[in-house]
């Protein structure tokens, strides 16, 4: 998908998501939320070094995305996933216009998304990716994103940003 910022984005469907949302669901239940409302994120948020065997699932999932998209590991570069975070939206909440410059990937993987749920921002160009469960978004780190004031409760979704590395040879 190319957005209006004339730039190449990934959105695709899990096709294991049904079983990965009640995974995740629980993962979510049970992870703690120490970085709520005190970053862009103005919501309930996990540290940025969350990690549970089901999102180690969806990061592999992911990293075949991105190879099937793209060549840098043929070129020699591996795919680092330095962040991971839960995101827990109620009712007004939102995120504020931001970047992940210093990563060359970010995503949004949208886990549970009730009626209501605030689509996903490109802000430069006004796009809007709507919020629909089993869905992802990856995207490049400098892109200006925001996720506008919620309309319901609930609305969970798991982010990241990913780094390449050279690989050693």
């Amino acid at each position: 998908m190319k957005v209006k910022d004339n730039v190449e984005i990934i959105v695709e469907y899990n096709p294991e998501a049904l079983d990965l949302k009640q995974r995740l669901m629980h993962d979510a239940s049970t992870v703690n939320y120490s970085m709520s409302y005190e970053t862009n994120v103005q919501a309930k948020m996990s540290s940025y070094k969350t990690s549970t065997p089901t999102t180690d699932v969806l990061i592999n999932w992911i990293a075949e995305l991105i190879d099937k998209h793209s060549s840098f590991r043929r070129r020699g570069y591996n795919l680092y996933f330095c962040n991971l975070w839960f995101a827990k939206y109620d009712i007004g909440d939102y995120t504020k216009v931001h970047e992940h410059a210093l990563s060359f990937f970010s995503f949004v993987y949208f886990i549970n998304c009730p009626e209501g749920s605030a689509p996903f921002v490109f802000t430069t160009s006004g796009e809007e990716i709507k919020a629909e469960e089993g869905k992802i978004v990856i995207f490049p780190g400098r892109m200006l994103h925001n996720v506008p004031e919620n309309g319901c409760e609930n609305r969970i979704v798991l982010a990241g940003n990913v780094d390449l590395l050279p690989s050693r040879r």
